[in-house]
């Protein structure tokens, strides 16, 4: 797995958080804070921290520069997490707060999802203990920067898999190998060229300076300089990752990217931090270009999703999380780079093979044989109905039709009212269903014209006969639309749109809630859609797909590592996912419900767990 960091190092962000401290007074999950703080460099109550107490304490105890770290005091003042009353100072357990400088995957805490974010975890730092060897010092007496690097990206793979809301923000995460270089700079042994492994210990179990263990101030000053070349030294290191030496094809039924008539935008939330460790440096960096506005500016903030009473136009409540909106075909475009797809098949049939493998026969009469298929073929999943039977795997049809088009309106007067509640995505929603607007592309920010959206009105309808795309398709979206249950902009948003705006399609909502397959002797699995179908109303969807993703990948790498067979390796990846489909599929059902009829929105699902797994 490959993980990128380009981030502002900050003191406050140092991962290995918290220890046994003897003191009883403020403490942050900041390891660096809370050592000067029981040294005393810093007040030993924790308490009203300025900046130039924190400039002094930092060149006293460690010989740092002393305004190496005012940009970091300066994120806290911006963060407004002080809670002494005076915005220019803080104690430090305002730190504490989880998703701005406090984040998930830290080295020596545990996730807040998990419990006590600021307080030493002993099982958090055992796994990086471990990776380090730091309680064997028979062989070797000092962490390199290669073996803190590898250890990193192996607690932060151990925490994603084990946190199903892991959600650091993109600043967060691309800090995480900057607070390492800064741990690594701190306890730095110039003489010996590494981290001696005592000192490490003492820092990070004990939250002392290891004074005891040898350690002097070092007599050369360092600085962010000093932090951003180590920073460098760490994203050098090369960690596992790549194919892992699986050959990999890919069929897609489309004949080239952008060749189907339907395209609309995601939510990537959740999963997003399992995303950026899965994806190679390069294609990671070409996320932004997937980006439905991509002049947004994210930032190292949680974004707010705003919700509207349709009725009234009242603001009801936000979605707030670390997410991007993404358009799907634009993402496909992104992660394609580098993979061997093969376009414009279509399967016909599944055949076991004597040998153990499996035959994917085509449509067009091409064949192809390999050790293990997966189908990721949608919602209508072929491979689903082959592996559990037609009727079985057949998605059910909802009680809700779905109209979506894309559209870039006449003028820019209705494009400005349009994007006015979110230059991202916003969502009105009452007794009448939902209407949701979404920005799908920004060619030029400063003209209007240049902007499309994707429209989408959802209601309730039941039957199967909604199916159509096109003018047709629009037609019923405006009849099904009017001021009476829609407030502006959503109710002219939809009156507006213009007749030859297209990709437009019509449907009716379907769903699958996940049942056990038979994954033919560990020949052929499911992932995506094709695993577990769910209505969109709280964009789960991409988010359970990423997440069967990096499941399957670490159950096949036990192949090689553990010498498991497929089938063996499958076991616990469908015993998880047929679980969490199952439950999925039934929320949004449930979620469908809670936002899109007479009951109080702010009781639902939404208002009260966001967008959180």
């Amino acid at each position: 797995m490959h993980v990128i960091s380009l981030a502002v190092t900050s003191l406050f962000a140092l991962g290995a958080q918290a220890s046994a401290c003897p003191f009883k007074g403020s403490r942050s999950p900041c390891t660096g804070l809370n050592v000067l703080a029981n040294h005393g460099y810093l007040p030993r109550s924790g308490k009203n921290i300025d900046l130039p107490t924190l400039r002094t304490a930092v060149s006293l105890a460690f010989n740092y520069a002393p305004e190496t770290f005012d940009t970091a005091f300066q994120q806290a003042v911006d963060f407004n997490l002080t809670t002494t009353g005076n915005p220019l100072t803080f104690h430090l357990h305002d730190l504490a707060k989880h998703d701005f400088i406090e984040f998930d995957g830290s080295l020596a805490h545990n996730d807040f999802y998990s419990g006590d974010d600021n307080e030493f975890d002993a099982r958090a730092w055992g796994s990086v203990a471990d990776s380090l060897r730091l309680y064997d010092t028979s062989k070797e007496r000092y962490v390199t920067v290669e073996m803190a690097a590898k250890a990193r990206v192996k607690r932060v793979a151990d925490a994603m898999r084990v946190n199903p809301t892991f959600n650091a923000s993109a600043a967060q995460m691309q800090g995480s190998p900057g607070t390492l270089a800064l741990a690594l700079t701190t306890t730095w042994d110039d003489d010996a060229g590494a981290v001696p492994k005592g000192w490490l210990r003492a820092f990070f179990e004990n939250e002392r300076i290891p004074y005891f263990e040898g350690y002097q101030v070092p007599k050369t000053p360092r600085n962010g300089d000093t932090i951003g070349a180590m920073f460098q030294k760490i994203v050098a290191v090369e960690v596992e990752g790549g194919d892992n030496g699986f050959q990999v094809t890919i069929y897609d039924k489309e004949k080239y990217i952008g060749e189907r008539s339907w395209e609309w935008t995601m939510l990537l939330h959740w999963a997003l931090p399992t995303l950026r460790i899965m994806l190679p440096d390069d294609v990671r960096e070409d996320l932004p270009l997937a980006h439905g506005n991509q002049f947004h500016d994210y930032g190292d903030h949680p974004e707010t999703i705003p919700f509207f009473n349709s009725v009234t136009g009242e603001y009801a409540f936000g979605l707030t999380s670390p997410f991007r909106r993404i358009s799907r075909t634009r993402m496909r475009r992104v992660c394609a780079k580098g993979l061997d797809i093969r376009w414009g098949k279509i399967v016909a049939d599944l055949k076991d093979e004597d040998d153990g493998t499996v035959t994917v026969l085509l449509e067009d009469g091409g064949k192809e044989t390999a050790d293990l298929v997966i189908g990721a073929d949608g919602s209508s999943s072929f491979v689903r109905r082959w592996l559990v039977g037609q009727e079985e795997g057949k998605s059910l049809v909802s009680k809700w039709a779905i109209g979506s088009a894309i559209v870039k309106y006449r003028t820019a007067e209705q494009t400005a009212a349009v994007i006015a509640p979110s230059d991202i995505c916003s969502v009105s929603t009452g007794p009448d269903g939902l209407v949701l607007l979404a920005v799908q592309n920004v060619e030029d920010p400063n003209d209007h014209t240049t902007k499309s959206f994707q429209v989408v009105r959802i209601w309730k309808e039941e039957g199967d006969g909604n199916k159509c795309q096109g003018s047709e398709a629009i037609a019923k979206m405006k009849e099904k639309t009017s001021l009476e249950f829609f407030a502006e902009p959503f109710n002219s948003a939809i009156q507006w749109i213009p007749d030859d705006s297209g990709p437009v399609f019509l449907r009716q909502l379907q769903y699958w809630p996940s049942i056990p397959w038979n994954n033919r002797s560990g020949r052929v699995t499911l992932a995506g859609d094709a695993a577990h179908c769910m209505l969109p109303n709280r964009a789960q969807g991409l988010n359970h797909a990423l997440a069967d993703v990096d499941l399957l990948v670490a159950q096949l790498l036990k192949i090689k590592k553990d010498g498991i067979s497929v089938q063996e390796a499958l076991v616990d990846y469908e015993k998880e996912v047929v679980a969490r489909g199952y439950k999925a599929a039934m929320d949004s059902l449930d979620d469908a419900d809670a936002v899109m009829t007479n009951r109080d929105l702010k009781e639902s699902r939404q208002a009260k767990q966001g967008l959180a797994q």
